[in-house]
């Protein structure tokens, strides 16, 4: 038994010595793969680092884009503040063209209505003879009145109230008039 007890020591050994060893080489093994995936989350971790660089430069010309596109919106904001400010005074003013055109072909269309017939152009020229004749009498009325002026200022300024001497008259005259007047003589 004692031969037995040692086989069955040395077959235990033996056991033993192949679980210790496939335990080496597990634990080995379990090494290899642990540095292989550290290798490659060092890889993964580099390539991240290098895309996290890369991500930052392109957000860093994304924002100085960013700022200068800002900047040209601004001015383009402006410049379509300005346009539309324009586009307004054109709308009006093209509003009041067409008001004034309007008005103009009404005109022109009641004009043209009242030449067409000859009791309308007997009418127009009356009209126009009328407006004439009430031009001429007035230019002739102030013509009046300004010569009554003109009279007037004469007379002040005048002969000492000779307004007919020695048989002629003496308004209108352009040389002046001598006129000899006796003091009464004192006695």
């Amino acid at each position: 038994m004692a031969f037995m007890n040692s086989r069955w020591f040395l077959l235990f050994g033996i056991v033993a010595l192949v679980l210790a060893v496939g335990r080496i080489v597990w634990v080995e093994r379990e090494k290899d793969q642990l540095n292989a995936a550290y290798q490659d989350a060092q890889q993964t971790l580099a390539q991240l680092e290098a895309e996290r660089a890369r991500l930052n430069t392109e957000l860093t010309e994304a924002r100085s884009t960013i700022q200068v596109q800002a900047t040209d919106l601004s001015g383009f904001q402006d410049e379509l503040n300005t346009l539309q400010h324009r586009l307004t005074q054109t709308i009006s003013e093209l509003t009041a063209l067409q008001r004034e055109h309007a008005s103009v072909v009404t005109q022109k269309q009641q004009l043209e209505a009242r030449l067409s017939s000859i009791k309308e152009l007997k009418l127009a020229i009356r009209d126009v003879k009328q407006r004439l004749w009430n031009e001429r009498w007035a230019a002739w009325r102030a013509h009046v009145e300004a010569q009554k002026v003109v009279d007037q200022q004469r007379l002040a300024s005048g002969n000492r109230g000779y307004v007919v001497h020695q048989g002629t008259s003496t308004l209108g005259l352009s040389a002046g008039l001598h006129v000899l007047v006796h003091e009464p003589e004192v006695q």
